[in-house]
């Protein structure tokens, strides 16, 4: 994975990077002191004299007034010794978390994968392939690593069984990507696991799609994993998107199951972030031709679908954007304009 840049444009979700970390580290400062009642809050003001005069003089610093707000407002982005500094406050990692660019957890990857799809890229072929196949890589083996295999859906409802082995791949991942929920999650319908095919790269994506959607009727995900895996589930679709358009373009024009995720991605959390009439009408073709053996009523499958939109919302308001605005932001490829992907992927 490239390193990250010292500009805010250097990558496109790099706005999104800055504007996430600065609101992260006023939350921690506001529920560590908390503003007092009486009187006009100044979030300036109030952050920096929590920090300047922190109880371990090691770890106190000021906060520049003008950088500050262009965090927020995602203009510039925080030095990595500025992050490193704010995170040791509250020691937690806050460099790794969102300034960095890796695949180490589902929001890093995440924002990575945007970096790729975002129309501002302006893409080396071997390099965004290259982060492609690493994201997809990594996603694919976290997946395999959590669903369950167990049969039994009666007990335990909850299991904390690893699953199947990772999938063979060179890139160095850490076996903790879902650690926090390792002890409690779902137990998966034996037809969900058995799509996954570890010489296949795409299948763990299809079924933890078909595991977010209905894990099963006695238990519904967690929220934090179901946030988690959703964001792994994004950005693994992308990456597979941009691995087809670089290594087989005339799926493109034949149609497969890697475009109809694709779009289906684009349809529901990068481009509208709702379920539409049109919406509504890829969801039924997407699944009911792709996953067959997935039994849900249309009117149920779009309200869960519509659930995990809420998901994906709730982490977007995390930069303080709206859906509209995030959309703008990034300006993902749009998978129906086919001339414009051909010439920009130069496939």
């Amino acid at each position: 994975m490239r390193a990250q840049g010292k500009g805010v444009s250097e990558f496109p979700a790099n706005p999104l990077r800055a504007r996430i970390l600065a609101r992260e580290f006023e939350r921690k400062c506001l529920e560590a002191r908390p503003p007092l009642s009486e009187g006009k809050y100044n979030r300036h003001d109030h952050i920096n004299k929590y920090t300047s005069t922190f109880k371990d003089a090691k770890k106190r610093f000021d906060v520049p007034r003008n950088p500050f707000f262009n965090w927020r407002k995602g203009k510039a982005l925080p030095s990595s010794t500025t992050t490193d500094l704010m995170g040791g406050l509250f020691g937690e990692d806050l460099t790794g978390k969102w300034r960095s660019r890796g695949v180490d957890s589902p929001e890093q990857t995440f924002l990575c994968a945007l970096d790729l799809i975002s129309r501002n890229n302006q893409p080396n072929c071997s390099e965004v392939l290259k982060e492609a196949d690493e994201i997809l890589g990594a996603v694919s083996s976290a997946v395999c690593a959590l669903i369950p295999r167990i049969p039994n859906l009666e007990r335990p409802k909850f299991t904390s069984y690893r699953g199947s082995k990772s999938l063979a791949s060179s890139v160095n991942r850490k076996s903790s990507r879902y650690v926090e929920w390792s002890k409690k999650r779902p137990v998966a319908y034996p037809f969900i696991a058995e799509r996954i095919n570890p010489y296949d790269s795409v299948s763990p994506l299809c079924a933890s799609l078909m595991y977010l959607v209905k894990p099963n009727n006695q238990t519904h995900l967690p929220y934090g994993l179901a946030q988690a895996l959703l964001l792994d589930v994004i950005s693994g679709v992308i990456a597979a998107y941009i691995v087809m358009l670089h290594r087989n373009p005339s799926e493109l024009q034949t149609g497969g199951l890697v475009v109809d995720l694709y779009r289906l991605v684009h349809r529901l959390f990068l481009a509208e972030t709702d379920v539409s009439a049109k919406g509504a009408e890829l969801v039924r073709e997407v699944f009911y031709n792709r996953f067959p053996e997935f039994s849900v009523e249309a009117d149920e499958l779009i309200a869960r679908l519509g659930g995990l939109i809420e998901l994906f919302q709730g982490f977007i308001e995390k930069s303080g954007l709206f859906s509209t605005e995030f959309a703008a932001l990034i300006d993902p490829v749009n998978p129906d304009r086919s001339a414009d992907i051909s010439q920009w992927w130069c496939v």
